[in-house]
């Protein structure tokens, strides 16, 4: 079950503020080495395609006995250039449709959490936007910065060190990389020849107001590479994994006559602060 809506935001404004933010920041700690990004563009020639699946998963637990998750995919691509030693050109929007699901055991966990939801129609929607990147010439030393502050992680390095990198699965591809801590327990894992981020995984724990009732939130965000340049993935795939069947219980997923209006309701409700958005931003450029 799902609800599925297409939408993209142009951010030129609010990219040149975090450009311009960034301006006094330079990177610490970080030696020059072989690996990174321009390893990747000795593979690709002069642009490097990668596009990423965004996994949002919002889980509410003490609804009651029961507990109940939000579901939110989406995909994302960027298109970097190699511009010269010292600049890039970067494209980069969000791809196909958005995917909403409610999933719980509970009609009651699953009804207040869509209560929630409905009421809250602004800040849930602006979890989920992920700007987009209109053909914005940025310094490399930045490049790292800008892509974190616009998508919260960005999908390439300028270097990766050699050591402590191992093989990881990623939808049964190997890749060599190095893990890199982020956050209180998250994880980043790079690919160690190119720099290209192929999974990351982070989280939250909060407590939140939910109608009459304080319940735990946990929401969690993954990031995976789906698709880039087929010679890059030739290059960097080392191996696959043996394919296995495997049994695992289904989780039941309500979907009483009610909630597709509910979630038309939410659609409908995002493109009318997609459009503000837009307006407010296109307005702020104009000026």
């Amino acid at each position: 079950m799902g609800a599925t809506h297409s939408r993209t935001v142009p951010c030129t404004v609010i990219l040149a503020s975090i450009i311009l933010a960034l301006t006094w920041f330079s990177i610490l700690g970080i030696t020059v080495q072989a690996g990174g990004l321009d390893d990747a563009f000795n593979i690709v020639g002069e642009s490097l395609r990668l596009k990423y699946e965004y996994t949002y998963v919002v889980e509410v637990s003490n609804i009651g006995d029961a507990s109940a998750t939000l579901n939110v995919s989406e995909y994302y691509m960027y298109v970097i250039a190699n511009l010269n030693s010292t600049h890039v050109k970067v494209i980069s929007s969000p791809v196909g449709n958005v995917s909403v699901k409610f999933v719980s055991g509970s009609w009651v966990a699953l009804a207040t959490l869509l209560g929630w939801a409905g009421s809250n129609v602004t800040m849930f929607i602006k979890k989920f936007i992920i700007p987009s990147i209109s053909s914005a010439v940025i310094p490399r030393s930045k490049l790292q910065d800008v892509l974190r502050a616009v998508a919260t992680v960005s999908p390439v390095r300028l270097e990766v060190p050699s050591k402590s990198c191992n093989l990881i699965d990623v939808d049964g591809a190997l890749f060599n990389a190095k893990r890199y801590d982020v956050g209180v327990s998250g994880e980043a894992y790079y690919e160690c020849k190119t720099g290209i981020l192929l999974k990351y995984v982070n989280g939250t724990t909060s407590v939140m107001n939910l109608g009459s009732r304080n319940v735990k939130v946990r929401a969690t965000l993954y990031v995976k590479l789906v698709a880039a340049n087929t010679d890059l993935l030739r290059e960097i795939i080392v191996g696959h994994t043996p394919i296995t069947t495997t049994t695992v219980p289904a989780k039941t997923s309500f979907m009483p006559e009610w909630l597709p209006y509910v979630l038309l309701a939410l659609s409908i409700a995002l493109a009318i602060a997609m459009g503000v958005m837009y307006f407010r931003v296109r307005r702020a450029y104009q000026k």
